[in-house]
Parts: C-alpha cells; sequence; structure tokens
C-alpha cells in the first residue's frame, strides 16, 4: 500500500515501481493519493510518486524499501564445541554458518552461572562476523552459555539453541616439598 499526502491539491498522482510502467493511484481527497499492490517479490525496490495539479505543475519523491519476509538461517559449525562438554581451557571460540541477504547486524552472548546467571559478554556486529573467541575466562569448574542472534533489515531474527560447556581445572596441582629436606636423618 503507498500512501501520499500532498501539500497542496494535486489533480492526478501517479506510481512507477522498480522502473516498470506509470500507474494512477486513487484519489482519497485532493490531497491523499493511495495505490495497492500487492504480490512484491523478495527483495529491495524503488517506487517513484510524481503528482501534478492543474496548472501542469509536476512534484515528485522516490524511496526505496526491502520486502523481506525469510527468516534467518543461523547454526553453529563443527568448529563449535557441543552443549554439555567440560574442558580444560580458558577460551571459548563459537563459529556459525549464517545465510541471509538483507544482514542487519549480528550479537554474541557469553554468560557465566556466578551469582545467578550473569553477563560476561556480548558483542554486536553491524558486519557480517562468523565467530568470536572470548579468553581469559575463569576455568575454576564454572558454567557457560552462550548464544548468537542474527538480525536482517526487516528486523526478522533468528538465533541459535543455548550451548552450555564447563570450563574445569582438572591438572593435578604442582608440589614441591621445602622441608625436611631430601636428607637422611638419624635420631637416639
Amino acid at each position: 500500500l503507498f500512501n501520499i499526502t500532498s501539500g497542496e491539491r494535486a489533480s492526478s498522482c501517479t506510481y512507477k515501481l522498480d522502473g516498470g510502467d506509470i500507474i494512477n493511484m486513487q484519489s482519497a481527497s485532493q490531497k491523499n493519493y493511495y495505490a495497492n499492490k500487492s504480490g512484491l517479490g523478495e527483495g529491495s525496490h524503488n517506487v517513484v510518486i510524481n503528482c501534478s495539479d492543474n496548472r501542469d505543475n509536476y512534484k515528485g519523491n522516490s524511496k526505496s524499501f526491502i520486502v523481506d519476509s525469510v527468516i534467518p538461517e543461523i547454526n553453529f559449525t563443527s568448529s563449535t564445541l557441543n552443549n554439555g562438554t567440560e574442558i580444560e581451557r580458558d577460551w571459548i571460540f563459537v563459529n556459525v554458518s549464517l545465510a541471509e541477504i538483507n544482514f542487519a547486524n549480528i550479537t554474541f552472548e557469553l554468560w557465566n552461572n556466578t551469582n545467578g546467571r550473569t553477563l560476561v559478554n556480548r558483542t554486536i556486529y553491524d558486519f557480517f562476523v562468523e565467530n568470536i573467541n572470548w579468553s581469559g575466562l575463569n576455568s575454576l569448574n564454572i558454567s557457560y552459555f552462550y548464544n548468537v542472534t542474527v538480525f536482517d533489515l526487516a528486523n526478522n531474527r533468528n538465533s541459535t539453541e543455548t550451548r552450555v560447556i564447563k570450563l574445569v581445572d582438572i591438572s593435578a596441582p604442582s608440589l614441591s616439598l621445602i622441608s625436611p629436606q631430601n636428607r637422611t636423618y638419624f635420631t637416639n
């Protein structure tokens, strides 16, 4: 639906969609015109609207818009740890595959289970990024939750599932005996 309001009385208004034919618009009043257009395909479109008065004065305007009813596709790739993994390290690498023509932004979120559920990091990119590496994390038996959300220009969104992994410390502690020294002692 195209609606226009003219600041002055107009005798006619037309529109041209994506360089196609010129189509007359319906008049709701001499200042308000409209046109119903259905069946627009997915993607970018451009409409040019022109109005004239009885003295052949013309005024035009153009607008670009996007038709996008397709939800973005996003999934973790195999290089991302499986849900429920326990691993000894202080970093988490996340990689996703993404299919979206009208990309707007992608958000990576990392939470942990300290003090309930605490947001550790939220990183938003308005350009195409498929991975993130959170490093220097507390690895003393801490569970981390992460997911990734993508938005398109029509504000459609989709998210991965939330995965949970536990960073653990399974290394045995090192031990140095300071006293007594390594020698033989005699007692009476």
